[in-house]
């Protein structure tokens, strides 16, 4: 419990640290792109939620057919799981890119803030796709008992490019900064696919 807890924790404290980095360099920009930063976020919150349940259930549903050797029924999990999550991103990502206006004026009515928190929605929104990936991603690896890789590849991508392209992209404008989260997680794709092709004969032993 304290293998696989440990590590997951460390990962979501430093995530977070990020975000706080993020939140710390919008501030600079002025109070009404950090408030219209503060509106986008609340919509994050509800546009993640299917895919963090994905990623929830697919580590245990992993994890119970990992013990009982069924690997192509936790490939099938995954699959499916991805199938559900990025569909409705993609659905929420599309709405944002045509009507980015009508998104933030579910919380706020002040035209300014939409205004301002229009082109960031527009470029954070990626990351609905991103972690409509990476969840159920994280969560298959968590099921197969990978968690201190799952940890590994969280804080490089937060360390190594959420955090730093925050900081550099912070002079250009919201739009720009918008672009660190998706960023980072895509890393996280590409690095867990790598894992994953290159060691799926350890993560999958062979059965008695």
């Amino acid at each position: 419990l304290i293998r696989m807890a440990l590590p997951l924790a460390l990962m979501e404290t430093v995530i977070n640290v990020s975000f706080v980095l993020i939140n710390a360099i919008v501030n600079r920009l002025g109070v009404v792109p950090s408030a219209a930063v503060g509106v986008a976020m609340r919509f994050d919150i509800f546009a993640m939620m299917l895919s963090s349940a994905m990623g929830m259930s697919v580590a245990a549903m992993a994890g119970q057919n990992f013990g009982a050797g069924e690997y192509k029924r936790i490939k099938r999990i995954l699959r499916v799981s991805l199938q559900i999550a990025v569909a409705f991103a993609a659905v929420l990502f599309i709405w944002i890119q045509i009507s980015p206006e009508s998104v933030l004026g579910i919380f706020t009515s002040d035209q300014a803030v939409i205004a301002s928190g229009v082109p960031y929605l527009r470029s954070a929104s990626l990351e609905y796709l991103m972690v409509a990936v990476v969840f159920p991603l994280n969560g298959f690896f968590n099921g197969c008992g990978r968690a201190r890789f799952t940890m590994l590849n969280g804080l490089l991508a937060t360390i190594v490019v959420r955090a730093p392209l925050a900081y550099f992209l912070g002079s250009i404008g919201l739009f720009a900064i918008g672009f660190a989260a998706p960023m980072a997680s895509l890393f996280q794709i590409l690095v867990g696919m790598g894992y994953y092709f290159s060691k799926k004969r350890i993560i999958f032993p062979p059965r008695n």
